[in-house]
């Protein structure tokens, strides 16, 4: 039997956020979006499996989530809470018009 790594269906797009770790905050894209998690392109400074960040994702969205993998400028990433359905499409309806 063949176990999907990723048993919830993904959005494919990207989004834009800030990435706030250890008291500092870079630009991101997320990337491979579900509603528990996502990827990110984080740049050359690893992130540690097991730390906690916060994804800003505009004014009046933050998200907490921990790093479940890291390597080659990438994460994944788990949410603290897992995000609603109505919210992805949103995001996904955002994107497709910047």
């Amino acid at each position: 039997m063949i176990h999907d790594r990723h048993p919830l269906s993904r959005e494919q797009l990207s989004l834009e956020a800030i990435y706030r770790r250890k008291g500092r905050a870079c630009p991101v894209r997320l990337t491979d979006i579900s509603s528990t998690g996502c990827q990110a392109e984080i740049g050359e400074e690893p992130a540690v499996v097991g730390e906690r960040v916060i994804l800003k994702l505009n004014d009046h969205v933050s998200l907490t989530a921990t790093v479940q993998w890291s390597g080659f400028g990438e994460a994944g990433l788990s949410f603290a809470n897992p995000l609603h359905g109505a919210l992805l499409l949103q995001y996904a309806l955002s994107a497709a018009r910047a």
